[in-house]
């Protein structure tokens, strides 16, 4: 996945995370990715931030089509010292829409 991130900064010290990037799976098969969230300070020895998200696709291609019907929603942790984070997405399906989406 290739993405950027313009984070920005709440008074209280929450990072809230605006990250789009794009997750390549042939040279023409692209699902685009949007994630918006909150990073929030852990107590504790170290620097460690929850993290909690939306997440968002947008897909053209035939296979990947259906995630335009989910929405995912993270958690996961940054470990500031160690310059690694993790996020763990549960799918949210729309099951109210009958049919497949009809973007081309």
């Amino acid at each position: 996945m290739r993405w950027s991130n313009l984070p920005a900064r709440r008074e209280d010290g929450v990072w809230c995370p605006t990250i789009d990037g794009v997750i390549e799976d042939g040279p023409d098969d692209r699902v685009v990715v949007q994630i918006r969230g909150l990073s929030i300070l852990e107590e504790g020895p170290g620097v460690r931030r929850g993290i909690v998200a939306a997440v968002w696709f947008h897909a053209e291609v035939e296979r990947f089509r259906w995630l335009n019907y989910v929405l995912g929603v993270g958690e996961g942790e940054i470990d500031e010292a160690a310059e690694t984070w993790s996020l763990r997405v549960a799918e949210i399906r729309n099951e109210a829409a009958t049919r497949p989406p009809a973007i081309r």
